[in-house]
Parts: C-alpha cells; sequence; structure tokens
C-alpha cells in the first residue's frame, strides 16, 4: 500500500510538470465519458428498465396485419376477434381491449377548456397491470354496462395537477366532451398508460392518459375484417410461450379470413409490451451509444499515443529507477497510476457532464422518443461510469505501462535522450493505433453521412400539397352540444368566413384529419359490377372537406374540378391519381360511381397524390367527401388558413376568431403545417444531428491523433532527418517521407472503415429510407473528408521535418 501511495504522489508531480497535458486529457475524458454516460443513462431508462406493471415481462401487446383490399393495414384487434382471442387463447391469463384519444376537458361547467388523454378499456385493466388506487376505488361489473360508465378514475398527475391532490377527490364531477363523469378513484404515480399505448388519437398529439373510463364493445359485426379501432393487451399464462399464443390466434384468424373471400390475408403476433412501446427508437438508440462509445475509444487512442510518446521520453528515468534496484512490478505500477489518475479526474468531471447531457437530451429530444419521463441518471449508472473510469484508464494506460516494463537499462543509459524515443517497433505500433482510429472514424462519418443524406431525400420529397403559409388549428367539438352532426355542420360554416375576413388570410378550408397523421377512415371502395375479390378491391383514406380545403393546400388539379359550393349536400367527390388508378386502371373515372355502405358517390375530379401516413411511406389513395356529409363519429377537425406571407401573426387571430364562434371550445393546438411535417420527422432529425455530432468529433480526434503521433515522431527521429538532409535529401522528400507516413496508416484505416460502415448500414437499414448501403454520395464524401483533415493534420510535422538544420543538430552530437 505504501508503494501504491508513493507512485500516485509522484504520478501527481509529474502531472503538475505538464498541465497543459494534463488538463486536455482530463477535459478529453470528461467529455468522453460524460457523453458515454449520458447517452447510456437514455438507452438504460428507455430500453433496458422495467416497465412499472406486475410481472411485465408476461404482458403482451396484440399486433395484427390485414393485407386486404389491395392494402396492408397494421391494426391491433376488433370486437370479435378480441371476445374469440379471449374464449379461444388458453395462452392467455387475461385480455383488454382498448381505444385511447383525447377529449375535451372541463372541472365543472365554468372550467377552462383543455385537451386530456383519455383511455376506455373493457373490464380488467388495472388487474392486469397489477395496480390499485390509492384513493377510493376502480370500477364496478355494473358500470361496463352501456348506459351505466360515466364514470372515470383519474392519473396521478392529474389528481395533483387539476385537484391539487385533494383526498376527498372521490365523488367530484369532471366534464368529457360536455358529459359529466364522476371520480370513483386515484391511480398511483408509477402507473400511467404511455402514449405509445395510446394508440390512435384524433389530434395526432402524444398523450399518456390522464382519465380511465369504462369501455362497452359493440356487437360483432357482419364483416369480421371490419372495425380495427381497437388495441389489446394481454397476459401470458405461467409456461405459456409467444409462439404458442401467436400459434392459438392465426388458428382462429384463419377460417376468417377465408370467410372474408378474395385474398384477404390476415396474421397476428402477440409482442412484448416494452417492445410495442419502444418501437422503432430502441434501434436508433443502439446506434447512438455505439457511435459514442467509439468517439470515447479514439479519445482513449489519442491519450495512449501521448502516453507513449511521454513513456519513450521518460526511458532514460525508468532505466536509472531499474538501475537502482526499482522491480518491474513497480515500474508498471508507477507507469500505470499516471493514467489511472487522469481517468479517475476525467471520470469525475464526466459525471457532470453526464448531468449537464441528460438534461441537454431531454431538452432536445423529440416527443415520439418513448419513456422520456423516466429518463434520470441513476446510483447504477454512477457504478457504471466507475467501471467505464477504470476500463479507460487500463485502455490507454497499458501500452505505455508495457512500454516502461520492456525498456533496456543499460541501452537507454548510453543512448541520448533524442535517440531513446525511436524505434521501428514503436512507430509501427503508434501507426497502427493511428488506422484503428481511422477506421473508427470513417465508420461514424459514414453513417452520418448515410443518414443525413437519407433525411434530405425525405425532406426533398414532393409532398403533394404545399405546406408554406399554412396554419392548421386543431378543434374538438366531442361536447355533447354538438353530438349531433348538423350542429357541428352549422360552426364550421360559421368560423370558415370569419377565417376567411382575417387580414392576411388567401383562403381556408376544413378538414378531418391532418396530412402526416396516418391512415385514418379506410374504407372499401366498391365499385359496381367490380368481379375482382374483396380482398382485391381498393380501399381508400376519406376526408371530409369544405370546397376551399384543396385550394388552400393547393393540392394540383389533374382531371375533372374541384369541389364546389353546390356539391354540399350530395355525394359528389374528389379522388386521389392513385385511388383512381386502383379503383379503374386505364379508365376515365369522372362521372363513375362506387358505394360506401349505403351510400353512393360519384366522382367529379381528381386531383394529385399526397402523403398522409408519413414521408417514408407511399402517397395514399384518398376520397374528398363534402364536410355537410361528415360522420358522427369524427368530432375533431382542423381549420386551414393559407396567408400571403408570415404565419407567426395569424395563430392568435384564428384563436379568436375561433372562439367569437363559441368560447368553449377547446382548440388543442395551432401549428404551421411545415412544423406539422417536421414533428413527423422529428427522431429521424434529432438521431441525424446526434450521429453527425459524434461524427465531427471522431473526425477531430482523429486529425489530432495523427498530428500528435507524426509530431512525436519528428521529434524522435530529428537526427535521422538532419542526417538525410545532410547527405542531400531536398526538403520535398522530407515532406512527402513524414506525410507518407501518416497517410499510409489513415488510407489502410479508411479501408476497414468504408467496409465496417457498409456492414453495419445493412443491419441498420430501417433506419436508411430511400438509401443504399452503398450510397456513393457517403461513402465518396467519406473517403474524400478523412484523408484530406488527415493531409493537413500531418502537414505541420513534416514542415517542422524539413525546416531541420542539420549543422546545429549534427554538431550537438
Amino acid at each position: 500500500m505504501n508503494s501504491l501511495m508513493q507512485d500516485v504522489r509522484y504520478a501527481l508531480r509529474q502531472l503538475r510538470k505538464s498541465p497543459g497535458f494534463a488538463l486536455t486529457a482530463i477535459l478529453t475524458l470528461a467529455l468522453g465519458i460524460g457523453a458515454s454516460t449520458a447517452i447510456f443513462t437514455v438507452v438504460d431508462s428507455v430500453i433496458l428498465q422495467p416497465l412499472a406493471f406486475r410481472n411485465f415481462q408476461q404482458l403482451t401487446y396484440l399486433h395484427t396485419s390485414v393485407a386486404a383490399y389491395g392494402d396492408t393495414i397494421d391494426a391491433s384487434v376488433n370486437p370479435e376477434l378480441f371476445r374469440l382471442y379471449q374464449e379461444r387463447c388458453p395462452a392467455f391469463a387475461e385480455m383488454v381491449a382498448y381505444q385511447g384519444g383525447t377529449k375535451g376537458f372541463r372541472l365543472g361547467d365554468s372550467g377552462t377548456p383543455e385537451e386530456i388523454g383519455v383511455l376506455s378499456a373493457t373490464q380488467g385493466l388495472f388487474h392486469l397491470l397489477g395496480t390499485h388506487p390509492i384513493l377510493g376505488r376502480t370500477f364496478t361489473p355494473e358500470e361496463y354496462v352501456d348506459g351505466h360508465g360515466h364514470v372515470v378514475v383519474i392519473s396521478n398527475a392529474l389528481w395533483r395537477r387539476v385537484f391539487h391532490a385533494d383526498a376527498k377527490v372521490a365523488g367530484r364531477t369532471l366534464r368529457l366532451g360536455g358529459v359529466p363523469y364522476t371520480i370513483v378513484g386515484v391511480l398511483p404515480p408509477s402507473l400511467r398508460m404511455p402514449p405509445e399505448l395510446m394508440g390512435f388519437t384524433e389530434s395526432g398529439v402524444r398523450r399518456g392518459a390522464d382519465i380511465y373510463r369504462p369501455l362497452v364493445l359493440p356487437l360483432a359485426s357482419t364483416d369480421p375484417m371490419s372495425d380495427w379501432n381497437y388495441f389489446a393487451i394481454a397476459r401470458l399464462r405461467p409456461g405459456a410461450t409467444l409462439p404458442q399464443a401467436n400459434a392459438e390466434m392465426n388458428a382462429i384468424l384463419a377460417p376468417l379470413a377465408a370467410k372474408a373471400g378474395g385474398n384477404v390475408r390476415v396474421t397476428t403476433a402477440a409482442v412484448p409490451l416494452r417492445q410495442a412501446i419502444n418501437g422503432d427508437a430502441a434501434r436508433g438508440l443502439w446506434i447512438l451509444l455505439a457511435a459514442v462509445g467509439c468517439v470515447l475509444l479514439i479519445a482513449c487512442m489519442n491519450l495512449a499515443n501521448v502516453q507513449l510518446a511521454r513513456a519513450r521520453v521518460r526511458a532514460r528515468e525508468h532505466a536509472i529507477r531499474a538501475a537502482l534496484g526499482a522491480s518491474s512490478t513497480r515500474l508498471f505500477q508507477s507507469a500505470l497510476a499516471e493514467s489511472m489518475l487522469l481517468a479517475v479526474a476525467g471520470g469525475t468531471a464526466g459525471v457532470f457532464v453526464a448531468i449537464a447531457g441528460v438534461k441537454a437530451f431531454l431538452l432536445a429530444a423529440p416527443s415520439s422518443l418513448p419513456r422520456t419521463g423516466q429518463v434520470h441518471l441513476r446510483w447504477e449508472t454512477l457504478a457504471a461510469v466507475l467501471l467505464l473510469t477504470l476500463g479507460t484508464g487500463l485502455l490507454f494506460g497499458l501500452a505505455p505501462a508495457w512500454t516502461a516494463l520492456r525498456t533496456d537499462p543499460q541501452n537507454a543509459l548510453r543512448a541520448s535522450n533524442e535517440r531513446t524515443v525511436g524505434g521501428r517497433h514503436g512507430r509501427s505500433f503508434r501507426a497502427t493505433l493511428i488506422a484503428v482510429e481511422v477506421a473508427a472514424s470513417a465508420v461514424l462519418l459514414m453513417a452520418a453521412a448515410l443518414l443525413t443524406h437519407s433525411f434530405l431525400r425525405l425532406m426533398q420529397k414532393n409532398l403533394g400539397f404545399v405546406p408554406q403559409h399554412v396554419v392548421a388549428a386543431e378543434i374538438d367539438l366531442g361536447d355533447a352540444r354538438y353530438k349531433n352532426v348538423a350542429t357541428r355542420i352549422q360552426m364550421y360554416r360559421r368560423v370558415l368566413p370569419a377565417l376567411q375576413q382575417l387580414p392576411g388570410v388567401r383562403s381556408a378550408g376544413f378538414v378531418t384529419a391532418l396530412p402526416m397523421h396516418g391512415n385514418i377512415w379506410i374504407d372499401g371502395m366498391n365499385i359496381p359490377g367490380d368481379t375482382r375479390p374483396e380482398g382485391a378491391r381498393p380501399d381508400a383514406n376519406f376526408r371530409w372537406v369544405s370546397p376551399g380545403y384543396l385550394p388552400t393546400m393547393k393540392i394540383p388539379l389533374v382531371e375533372g374540378r374541384l369541389m364546389a359550393e353546390r356539391d354540399l349536400g350530395t355525394h359528389n367527390v374528389v379522388i386521389s391519381q392513385a385511388a383512381a388508378r386502383a379503383a379503374w386502371p386505364d379508365q376515365d373515372p369522372i362521372g363513375r360511381t362506387f358505394t360506401r355502405g349505403d351510400e353512393t358517390l360519384t366522382v367529379v375530379g381528381v386531383v394529385g397524390n399526397t402523403h398522409s401516413r408519413s414521408l417514408t411511406s407511399e402517397p395514399d389513395r384518398m376520397v374528398y367527401l363534402p364536410y355537410t356529409d361528415v360522420t358522427p363519429f369524427s368530432a375533431t377537425g382542423y381549420f386551414m388558413v393559407r396567408g400571403a406571407g408570415d404565419t407567426g401573426s395569424l395563430v392568435a387571430s384564428i384563436e379568436r376568431a375561433i372562439h367569437a364562434t363559441d368560447p368553449t371550445i377547446p382548440i388543442p393546438e395551432v401549428r404551421t403545417l411545415p412544423q406539422v411535417i417536421r414533428a413527423s420527422v422529428a427522431l429521424e432529425h434529432f438521431e441525424m444531428v446526434l450521429l453527425l455530432a459524434f461524427g465531427l468529433s471522431a473526425l477531430a480526434l482523429a486529425a489530432l491523433g495523427i498530428y500528435g503521433v507524426l509530431a512525436v515522431s519528428v521529434a524522435e527521429r530529428t537526427r535521422d532527418v538532419a542526417v538525410r538532409i545532410a547527405l542531400g535529401a531536398s526538403k520535398g522528400r522530407i515532406l512527402i517521407m513524414v506525410v507518407r507516413e501518416g497517410m499510409v496508416p489513415t488510407f489502410a484505416g479508411l479501408l476497414a472503415g468504408l467496409f465496417a460502415g457498409w456492414a453495419i448500414a445493412h443491419f441498420a437499414q430501417v433506419l436508411l429510407p430511400d438509401v443504399s448501403p452503398a450510397d456513393p454520395l457517403a461513402a465518396g464524401t467519406t473517403a474524400l473528408l478523412l484523408p484530406a483533415i488527415a493531409f493537413a493534420a500531418c502537414l505541420l510535422p513534416a514542415w517542422r521535418a524539413a525546416a531541420v538544420d542539420p549543422n546545429t543538430i549534427l554538431r550537438s552530437e
């Protein structure tokens, strides 16, 4: 122990003699360890931490893929399937169906309207999740009878925010959509259904559930492939497996699909609940963690190179200590102590960097990233930081310590300082480190270039409409006063002229669903005389719009005419090109009819295709109907307003115009259409920015590493360079010699990195829509940028070598 403390004190004295090196090393490690810890904290909280449900490993989310009507629909369950699964799937112990959405919420009759997340579930939700209310009770069986379910259980967050943690909250009344509900219980803080499981919300805004109410499923439909408007969570029985449950469900599905006729294909799968919550974000977070790990690895290699140089310069010192009786173990321990001290100091500073990094991550993270509310630095993570600190100290300290251990005292004492630090073996080892650094940098740069190119391609896609200068104002008419469709239409008729008369407004329209909010209200287009099997007939997204909607969005007319005022109250519709091609391939669709339920619809116009799901999907088939025919279930809608210029001043004016008609209407959100589009790709943009930052950091560290190695190499070969110049070597040849020493391992590392980057990109293909893993632009950018930066890093040491004065150097010999 005494010898260890002596080595620590000696290492501190050595670091005090080189404050610049010590500070640079500590900052480098602090940034590397801090960034790695911050990203690991996010990965741990989002992906690895258990869910706050009883035996969450047994919980599954039911996912169904319906290939029908010439398209594939991702759904969960419909009422008939849910009942069949409950009765005939012994692999499941419990199962609950639910619907997630938003509702206008008011406390009493005079409360301010706001939008809130509401989850309606069948009997058994709280038992399935393994939770009990901290106040009051949950629902009784009688409250799952239609007409008797005007009771709610509220989340702990809502109880504290709105009711100020009132212990007597049970029995109080709140209004959802203008309908009074009685509060019967309050849930514990650990339970709040995450927005990732809320399914489709009318507003498209991701909100967790704050209010829970009973759900009564409708009677089974005559069409077993209809009404995919419910979601389901099930708990596996002890000993049951996912393959067993999936086999049981698909055995039930097969005859139902055959009954539907045609080529309807339905498959279902129970996936772990945590996987359903994390979705595609998990793979992106693992890639970010690997990226920041590469940055830390490069930083450690840089420090190892510098420590190697310091160890070789101090070889004479080690030789003297060995001659005075120091053992090999003591020399090794002494050399390693300096690296471990730097690692501990860097790790300590890295904790503070990690705390700041987690906060910055949460501020910048998009709302679509799951479980961000649970992200915080844990004691377990701090323990991992300790292990990471020790690991980094060993990683960049072992090579210098091993060099000190292998120093030959006699050779070191006979040689001058300049000649001691040389050696072909040392230069080869450092060149290998350069190659590994460059390879890691190339992987990160190529990944960042691929993701950036993919994102830019997404943003350059033709949306089918012009989003600039358009504001979307969402309204919720779920209040009981607007239960009648006629009252909703009257409200739309009053608001639209008021919006059109606002200063700076060019046009305004109404639509029941925003672009980029997914497939909503899908129905089949039943064409008279169509002999195709039912599963081969087309479907479409149905949107109820005002005559001003299509011009406001600047969706181009292709054939026929746009919707006009005279079409209101009729069954005239406008369809998209994709819908026209699917329904009447190679035929003129104008004037043709198709049915939807009991309605016969006539096509009066064809417009261009638009993206309704996402930028990564193909344009969807669309049918635009008069908003006077809006379905009773469409309580949410959007007023679309196109301004003449800057839309910032329109937001307040739009809200005032709507509330002038009815001040009690909730307006959950008013956003510009470009904001809506950016929100749809927020996660991709976030991952791209982080990966690009890590790639550029790796590039800078690689350049510093190359510069440091060549600077040391020039210093240790000063005499050799002087002899070459004295024998007639030109400055150009000296420049080429030094630059070649840096560029040869650079190109070797670049080739290895490009190959590794290509292999990794194949694994992460899901993150790269519209871009091939062998994208020439990404590979070309990496292949040009890295050598260019490496060449710039080689120039200064090469110039110093060429400027050596042989007379001065050789005279000193």
